[in-house]
């Protein structure tokens, strides 16, 4: 008679990919991840979750890969779990800042009309402006902007009286 003792060992697993430290800044909206995972017997499945929302499997188990984790600006927790055929699982997580970009603005000139416009995925942004350098204060624009082409755009009339725009958070 033989006795097999039950695998009561979990597996380990470490992210590499984008960095080995516990946090990670970036400006991107979409993360991949990579790493490694290893077992006294075999790894059945890597498997990710963000905090923020989204889920999956990964791409193989020794090396593993993620690719393509939506981001929500601000604090996301990566967790990715190796599991073993027995059942063990292990984890790693990842504290990934996605800090949105400041966004561009865009100038046109339409006839007599300045277009101003900016992505409509740059939440929370206003825009103001000025008058004169050096600035004492930045007034905020009156007009809402409308949606146009995927883009926020503020239509002004030119008026001969100089103006300096941005975007301010």
């Amino acid at each position: 008679i033989f006795f097999v003792p039950p695998d009561t060992n979990a597996p380990s697993i470490s992210i590499e990919f984008p960095t080995v430290n516990a946090v990670y800044e970036t400006e991107f909206s979409t993360l991949n991840l990579s790493g490694t995972a290893t077992d006294n017997s075999s790894v059945a499945k890597i498997e990710w979750s963000n905090a923020r929302g989204g889920q999956g499997v990964a791409i193989g188990v020794a090396p593993w890969s993620v690719n393509d984790i939506a981001l929500q600006p601000g604090l996301n927790v990566i967790e990715v779990t190796a599991t073993d055929d027995a059942g063990n699982s292990s984890s790693d997580t990842l504290s990934v800042v996605f800090t949105m970009p400041i966004p561009e603005l865009t100038v046109a000139r339409a006839g007599g009309n300045l277009i101003l416009s900016w992505p409509t995925n740059a939440v929370g942004f206003t825009l103001e402006f000025t008058t004169n350098f050096p600035v004492t204060n930045w007034t905020l624009e009156s007009a809402t902007p409308a949606v146009v082409n995927g883009q926020y755009a503020v239509t002004n009339a030119t008026t001969g009286e100089r103006k300096f725009y941005r975007l301010k958070k």
